[in-house]
């Protein structure tokens, strides 16, 4: 059975598979029928979702969950306590990229039954990747893009290829994908440096933005005593020409008493000199 024929067989229904689970129809027991039926495998017995690495053995690789990471098409998504009430959840993975996939699953939206998924990446643990030692040729064959590789590939430089001569070119091929995983590894780093870096400058424009605000709070202050003070010279000025027609009408008042005083004077002289001449 291929991974296409269990998701045409079981979608919308529920699946059961004995030495799976205490309950029925729960997410292990589809991961167990795909391992059973299209791995070609012995079910992993009597465990929770969250447990299946621990228990999984030699036949699978355990990948953990990171930012870049993408699982392939027939991986385990295994999914951490946080989900399942605290069980779990496990499902086969079908397509997608590091935002989020669909996966073929029991027990999840539609409670009991089988059925493709939506789902980002929170709380995913990881997933499991069989190793390519499956008994299953079918599986081999027609659910590994790898296998229809090398099987393609020995066809043209080899008229009659044998198993050994495809592991030889699976080995060749986990010598490169060790490589590319510490090569990923390399770039994972860097990429959390940058994230460090960015941090930093975030926190640096964090603090020049609080200063410039305050800049503004200070210029506010100083424009507010400015006008003030523009305020208080207006005052003045206006007191002032107050203060200057005050002293022109003083001053006019004085010349007039200054004349009073002369022609008082003026008179005074004349009656004496009158009295004088009589």
């Amino acid at each position: 059975m291929t991974l296409d024929e269990l998701i045409k067989k079981y979608d919308g229904k529920q699946l059961e598979v004995a030495g799976s689970a205490n309950a029925k129809f729960q997410c292990v027991d589809l991961a167990n029928a795909y391992i059973r039926d299209v791995l070609g495998l012995k079910i992993i017995e009597w465990t929770n979702a969250k447990d299946f690495p621990s228990k999984a053995g030699s036949n699978y690789e355990y990948i953990k969950n990171t930012p870049l990471g993408v699982p392939k098409r027939g991986d385990l998504i295994v999914w951490n306590g946080n989900v399942g009430g605290g069980n779990g959840h496990i499902a086969i993975f079908m397509k997608g990229g590091i935002m989020g996939f669909t996966s073929f699953d029991q027990n999840w939206s539609t409670k009991e039954r089988c059925k493709v998924e939506t789902h980002t990446y929170r709380n995913v643990a990881g997933w499991l990747r069989p190793r390519g030692d499956s008994t299953n040729p079918d599986w081999l064959i027609k659910n590994s893009d790898a296998w229809i590789a090398i099987l393609t590939f020995l066809k043209i430089t080899k008229k009659n290829p044998t198993f050994d001569d495809a592991k030889n070119v699976v080995a060749g091929i986990k010598a490169r994908a060790t490589a590319m995983e510490k090569e990923k590894g390399e770039w994972e780093a860097k990429y959390d440096a940058s994230q460090d870096t960015i941090s930093t400058k975030d926190d640096q424009l964090l603090i020049a933005e609080k200063a410039r605000k305050a800049c503004q709070g200070n210029l506010k202050e100083s424009n507010k005593n400015l006008t003030e003070a523009q305020g208080k010279i207006e005052g003045m000025i206006e007191d002032n020409k107050k203060m200057g027609i005050e002293l022109s009408n003083l001053k006019a008042k004085r010349g007039f008493d200054e004349l009073v005083n002369v022609r008082i004077r003026k008179e005074e002289y004349a009656i004496i000199k009158y009295k004088g001449g009589r």
